[in-house]
């Protein structure tokens, strides 16, 4: 899923903070008439890169305006000083990936892990800076669970990224099997974000306010 198919005319800056995990339909996969949600991961419950503003951005919600099939978001709460450099890390980071994927996705021992691009990538990145280190690791998460789903139908779990492959147990998504209501949190349902990239929420519990024409997303952290 594109952070095109997310977003109406989204900024450069969307796609290094918000990670789209999975779209609804609410015709076709709930009874809640036409229309389409998204399910989002936020960088690291976005704070810094997003300003407090208690409205639209809080440490456990977001919401994004929406007009039933894409979203929009308030961009004067981008923090722009702190998301100065996410573009370079992103491009980066996306030309190794692309450049190496088949190593990336091929399922290694132990003893080979130690020895693998990744770990020789991780290694490097750390040295420049910490917080490279950690968004390399989110980032490449991400898209490494993303392309093994579409190779083998499975999720993989965390510790698949440093050699061992398997499907995860715990459930990834439940949906809500209330249909359409007046209230201002309609529940669609809950994803566990962590299933989807390393680092992710607990919990992502999305809602719709029909009256605002909103979409409300709660995060949860055990």
């Amino acid at each position: 899923m594109s952070i095109e198919e997310v977003f109406s005319n989204p900024l450069p800056i969307y796609k290094t903070i918000f990670f789209p995990l999975v779209t609804i339909d609410l015709g076709e996969d709930m009874d809640k008439k036409e229309g389409k949600v998204h399910f989002i991961s936020v960088l690291g419950d976005a704070y810094p890169y997003l300003i407090k503003d208690g409205e639209r951005f809080e440490w456990d919600f977001i919401r994004f305006d929406w007009d039933g099939t894409h979203y929009q978001f308030d961009n004067s709460v981008i923090n722009m000083e702190e998301t100065a450099p996410l573009l370079e890390w992103y491009a980066s980071i996306e030309e190794d990936y692309n450049k190496h994927k088949s190593e990336y996705l091929k399922n290694h021992s132990w003893e080979e892990a130690r020895d693998s691009h990744l770990e020789k990538m991780r290694i490097k990145r750390r040295k420049i800076s910490h917080d490279l280190y950690m968004y390399a690791d989110m980032l490449l998460s991400y898209w490494i669970t993303r392309d093994k789903y579409l190779e083998t139908g499975l999720f993989i779990r965390d510790y698949g990224y440093y050699g061992l492959n398997d499907q995860v147990n715990k459930p990834i998504i439940s949906l809500s099997k209330t249909g359409i209501t007046n209230r201002s949190d309609e529940l669609v349902g809950k994803v566990c974000g962590y299933n989807y990239l390393t680092y992710g929420e607990d919990e992502i519990k999305l809602s719709i306010d029909r009256k605002k024409q909103q979409i409300i997303q709660k995060f949860y952290w055990s």
